[in-house]
């Protein structure tokens, strides 16, 4: 993990196994992400993979043999629960730099993420079922919301391969790059974004994951509580300012 100009770029690092997720892997982003999110340097962070994946889930090697039983297993899967929680309510700004495979829990970990972009070389699948697993990591929530319900039944039940181009017009990711320029096309995007209103995106963001199971009269009250915090705050003032002065707000 690195930080600077006020944005955290977050690296998966284990190529040699397309950056599968061992166990401890859980613990670590439980804890960097709670770090950041307390980081008042950080106003947004960047998602990536090195090598030629982004993430290819859970690793493998350590199924061989089982999960040791009901009760293990389903510690492990709480365990998946408050990883998955950890980066769906991260309050700032997320971006997913998608540069390779992106499989099982690593597409559900893309599309936690509030902006994809992926590489050309990107693929993305679903492929759970390929080990005889159900969906995880919220892909159960996150994908139809993407897609929509049939499409998704479509993906998780194929575990077909999905293509850069297929994923942006499907909604998966936002936009997509040759893969030497997708780091410095989510940075670009990371970096207008760390120049915005924290605050004001901060609760932007909270509204818009709330509004998939809220009524309209509850957002409207939403939008009144956030507008009456952030029309008091020095975020706001600055911004009419600069508006009066025509020139670029400093937040």
């Amino acid at each position: 993990m690195s930080i600077k100009d006020n944005i955290a770029t977050v690296t998966f690092n284990r190529p040699e196994a397309l950056n599968s997720i061992p166990v401890s892997a859980y613990y670590e982003l439980i804890d960097l992400f709670e770090t950041l999110e307390s980081d008042s340097e950080v106003r947004v962070a960047i998602l990536t993979g090195a090598g030629r994946g982004f993430c290819s889930g859970g690793d493998i090697s350590e199924m061989i043999g089982g999960h040791g039983g009901v009760s293990p297993l389903f510690d492990h899967m709480q365990l998946c629960t408050k990883t998955s929680l950890a980066l769906v309510h991260f309050s700032k700004p997320l971006i997913a730099a998608v540069n390779g495979a992106a499989t099982g829990a690593g597409f559900n970990i893309a599309i936690s993420c509030d902006i994809a972009y992926a590489s050309e070389k990107a693929k993305f699948s679903q492929i759970f079922g390929q080990v005889g697993l159900c969906v995880d990591f919220a892909g159960t929530y996150l994908l139809p919301r993407l897609v929509g319900r049939a499409r998704a039944k479509e993906l998780v039940f194929t575990k077909r391969i999905v293509t850069a181009t297929e994923a942006k017009e499907l909604g998966i990711v936002q936009e997509v790059y040759p893969a030497d320029e997708l780091y410095d096309a989510a940075k670009a995007l990371a970096k207008q974004i760390a120049e915005g209103p924290a605050m004001s995106y901060a609760m932007a963001k909270q509204m818009i994951n709330r509004s998939f199971e809220t009524d309209v009269r509850t957002m409207l009250d939403f939008e009144g509580y956030a507008q009456t915090v952030c029309g008091t705050g020095a975020d706001h003032e600055e911004g009419v300012k600069a508006f009066i002065e025509k020139r670029k707000p400093q937040f």
